[in-house]
């Protein structure tokens, strides 16, 4: 006699679309670190991507993590040091799962990172809404951190400076992403700042994905 139980595993959902399929190659981009880019919910958005794109570049957004780790305490050399372990550590534990997709790229920050920050310091000095919007999610990311962490008012402005840093190398990074592929880019959380601000410069689309459990009944 056979039992009929049931297994538990996730699927992707597109909760929000920029005509994501009318691209062949998809960006999935890694915020080392995060729980959703890791177990069953990378193994589905893996999954996901195969049978969705020609081609899938694997974004592993490692060393731009050290702007945290500053303001956290860490000294530059060791604030990096420390990210690109993390970065080289998750490509490792994944890489399995990464090499099932038949044309994949994985790319790690600094491969990106090796020009400068100019033009977008300069946008952030001379145009008001790129500016006011940098600003407005240095705002967010206060507000949500400082809650969780305990931060106190004196951290604000070290935790502004950082996280400018941050905002504005990672436009620098994704201007070149943009420019080099035109592809959809895979996220499963709120639109990424570089993506609000930097339409026009390259062919690209933002797609947020969410995850659910995929039950299917299994013989026992």
């Amino acid at each position: 006699m056979n039992d009929l139980s049931n297994d538990f595993s996730k699927m992707v959902k597109v909760k929000r679309a920029c005509a994501w399929n009318t691209f062949d190659v998809a960006r999935l981009q890694i915020s080392v670190g995060q729980s959703y880019h890791e177990g069953a919910d990378l193994e589905a958005t893996v999954k996901w991507a195969k049978n969705n794109f020609k081609k899938v570049i694997v974004c592993v957004n490692d060393t731009l993590q050290r702007h945290n780790f500053e303001f956290e305490g860490d000294v530059p050399n060791v604030a990096r040091t420390k990210a690109e372990a993390a970065g080289r550590e998750w490509i490792e534990e994944n890489y399995k799962i990464l090499s099932t997709l038949p044309n994949v790229e994985i790319i790690r920050w600094d491969q990106w990172n090796n020009s400068s920050t100019r033009k977008m310091e300069s946008l952030y000095e001379t145009i008001p809404l790129f500016k006011k919007t940098i600003d407005d999610e240095i705002k967010n990311f206060w507000a949500r951190r400082s809650s969780k962490q305990g931060y106190n008012a004196t951290d604000w402005a070290s935790f502004r400076e950082h996280a400018k840093r941050y905002l504005i190398e990672e436009c620098a990074v994704f201007a070149k992403m943009f420019e080099r592929d035109r592809a959809a880019d895979i996220y499963p959380g709120s639109t990424l700042i570089p993506c609000t601000l930097l339409k026009g410069m390259g062919q690209y689309g933002f797609t947020r994905i969410e995850f659910k459990q995929d039950i299917k009944p299994r013989v026992a």
